[in-house]
């Protein structure tokens, strides 16, 4: 029987969501036990009694990263919970009858009744009802049984001034080049190469954590960084028994005579997997990946509607808010001539996203520039978000909120910054009022996700998040010194408490403090 977790806050949507919401459940499955990261509504592409779960379907699923995948659905209605039982079978029914999913797995549907109650929780070839557990932070509490790959690199698109029609055959094109023998798949930091002789090198059973943790050039890393990056490269030459004679290759690429014009198409894939997993199941994993991405470039290129003036799409990472778990978007982003595509313009497609995804109507998270930066583009040399990995209260009755997004690290003895920003400012007479705080720091970090620079009579310091218990009225401070003036060794700077969680006795009792709260824009 599978065993079912799910994301507190993806719980907490699906309870706070409008009566007859229907959707698509996502998350990852490992043997018998399956993770529930996130939820996406279908109502704004599809209707009841009978959704094209062929269009959510495509929708959805290329937003997500490799490894995450479509785990069932749920339906929310004010009907009693058989109605609900009922409806919840047939769609599960729909969905896997229809043999629409990327892989074959696991089904779960759950239902949510009047009072915004969960009252079923079932699988798709039973009906028995199973239990579900909840778990805050559940992407962070994964990641460290997760490996996540990342893989980018340019492919060239020779194309007539006409480029639509040629899109096809260029498609193909590379599909081939994906799916051929010819492909390997190189870890640079681990010199390894797997490529189609994959079975003969790995027959023994070779796991990730095998070959990947606590090896290579990121081995005196911290752990948390389980970033690793792929290179896609295709060998020279094909293997073959028969001896003969060098043969030169040559593709026609056009079978007219006009000019060709070329742009690069840029693929950018995020893969997630366990470390139990074997390391002879990542290329297939990497391939299905691709193939799925270049077949969303392709329908975007030859989409007149969403990409009237035939612009290059290019691939932007996210980090949802509060859920922590990614998702992959492609955007209209250059035209031929080089002119990128304002923001303005791909605002009806981020608003239906949004509507998607569940995310606020007044927060730009899917902007091309608030995508997520993974450590592996971050070419200043700063360490970026360095409370990662740092211990978190578990307990029930502690609020936890922190800052939101990326940031890189700046510190002593280092390059300085300085951005305007619109912003709040809070001022308290003596350390120990701080505490009395605790609520409000809990609301920005909620609302505005941005991190809190606080100073005054004493050294400055930023806030980065901060937990405060109902019951028994404890408040820590998540806090990141920028005094610290050693090499930016980040298992060091956790050790040391550079960045660490603090407690009142923090801040100097009688010294006043102010408080600058930026305020991000409100905005899609």
């Amino acid at each position: 029987m599978v065993k079912v977790t799910i994301d507190q806050y993806t719980k907490n949507q699906l309870a706070q969501s409008d009566h007859d919401d229907f959707g698509l459940l996502y998350g990852m499955v490992n043997n018998d036990d399956m993770w529930i990261l996130g939820c996406a509504k279908c109502n704004t592409l599809t209707e009841l009694p009978s959704p094209n779960w062929d269009l959510c379907l495509h929708k959805i699923q290329p937003c997500l990263p490799g490894g995450i995948s479509i785990c069932g659905i749920f339906a929310t209605n004010s009907n009693n919970d058989e109605t609900l039982k009922q409806l919840c079978k047939k769609l599960l029914a729909n969905l896997t009858d229809s043999k629409l999913l990327y892989q074959s797995q696991q089904l779960i549907g759950i239902c949510v009744d009047g009072q915004r109650e969960m009252t079923t929780v079932l699988t798709h070839n039973s009906d028995q009802l199973i239990t579900m557990d909840s778990q805050i932070n559940l992407m962070q509490q994964l990641n460290d049984n997760l490996l996540q790959f990342t893989i980018e690199f340019d492919v060239p698109i020779y194309f007539n001034p006409d480029y639509r029609k040629d899109i096809q055959h260029q498609m193909c094109r590379l599909r081939q080049m994906i799916e051929g023998t010819r492909k390997c798949y190189f870890f640079p930091d681990w010199k390894l190469m797997l490529s189609g002789d994959l079975q003969k090198c790995y027959q023994d059973g070779k796991t990730c954590n095998d070959i990947f943790v606590g090896q290579g050039k990121s081995a005196d890393k911290s752990s948390l960084q389980n970033e690793i990056h792929v290179e896609f490269v295709q060998k020279s030459t094909n293997i073959s028994s028969n001896s003969h004679s060098p043969i030169l290759e040559c593709e026609i690429l056009m079978s007219n005579q006009s000019k060709l014009h070329e742009i690069l198409l840029s693929i950018k894939v995020l893969v997630f997997c366990f470390k139990n997993a074997t390391v002879k199941q990542l290329p297939q994993l990497f391939t299905d990946t691709l193939l799925l991405q270049l077949h969303q470039a392709e329908n975007l290129l030859q989409d007149s509607n969403k990409n009237p003036v035939g612009a290059i799409p290019a691939i932007f990472h996210y980090s949802l808010p509060d859920t922590g778990c990614p998702i992959t978007v492609m955007y209209p982003n250059l035209q031929v001539n080089g002119d990128l595509i304002g923001e303005e313009t791909l605002e009806d497609y981020r608003r239906s996203l949004h509507k998607i995804f569940y995310l606020p109507d007044n927060k730009p998270l899917l902007k091309r520039a608030n995508s997520h930066q993974y450590r592996s583009q971050f070419t200043d040399g700063h360490l970026v978000n360095t409370h990662e990995g740092l211990p978190m209260s578990q307990d029930d009755s502690t609020q936890i909120a922190l800052v939101k997004g990326c940031y890189s690290y700046y510190h002593y003895m280092q390059d300085t910054i300085n951005d305007d920003v619109s912003s709040k400012i809070m001022c308290v007479s003596s350390g120990a009022e701080l505490p009395q705080k605790a609520r409000e720091l809990i609301n920005h970090f909620k609302t505005e996700g941005t991190p809190i620079m606080i100073g005054g009579g004493v050294l400055a310091h930023t806030i980065l998040g901060i937990s405060f218990n109902d019951v028994t009225g404890e408040v820590k401070f998540l806090i990141l010194d920028p005094h610290y003036t050693g090499k930016d060794d980040l298992k060091n700077i956790q050790l040391k408490g550079w960045c660490g969680w603090k407690g009142p006795n923090f801040w100097n009792q009688r010294a006043n403090y102010n408080l600058c709260l930026p305020l991000a824009p409100s905005m899609i």
